[in-house]
């Protein structure tokens, strides 16, 4: 299932993580704001027809759009348990650029920067293979979130207690 964060690095808030359907809903009432109030005519003037806000690249374009062309706050994520009717999260940014999303089934999700390092969930640990290891900034933030140094990762890479696997 794919959600959508908004970057707490940009908001000086806790990430706030939207389905599709809050996305649209949230860019539509912002639409509606700046139509009333006059605020953002350049803005709207690019997104002549609200009705086009219903398709999510769009949406996320207009948001973004807000800020300068170098932000990008709102950011697609992947939630990996579709069947899940009543999706409760909890989000915390405990440094820059690292995102932990913890969800009401108990997985806990990873995200540096824009890419998705780990996954915790009932006792079993995934890591991106590619990722895991990526900077030195990322290592810091999986050594955060494992509550361990690389080397005792890689031991329970190595003894199989972690699985590597491609979650980006």
């Amino acid at each position: 299932m794919k959600y959508y964060v908004e970057n707490a690095d940009y908001t000086q808030n806790k990430p706030i993580l939207y389905s599709e359907k809050t996305l649209i809903e949230y860019a539509m009432k912002l639409y509606t704001e700046y139509s009333e109030q006059g605020e953002y005519d350049w803005l709207l003037e690019k997104y002549p027809e609200k009705n086009k806000l219903s398709v999510v690249s769009i949406c996320l374009n207009f948001l973004n759009d807000r800020f300068s062309d170098d932000d990008t706050p709102f950011k697609e994520c992947e939630i990996y348990d579709d069947d899940m009717e009543d999706l409760r999260v909890v989000t915390s940014t405990p440094m820059p650029n690292c995102v932990i999303i913890t969800l009401s089934n108990g997985t806990q999700i990873l995200k540096s920067y824009d890419k998705t390092i780990a996954k915790k969930y009932k006792g079993k640990v995934t890591l991106d293979g590619n990722y895991y290891n990526f900077s030195s900034s990322t290592g810091k933030h999986r050594n955060y979130f494992l509550n361990e140094d690389l080397k005792t990762t890689e031991k329970k890479i190595k003894s199989g207690e972690y699985k590597l696997q491609g979650l980006n």
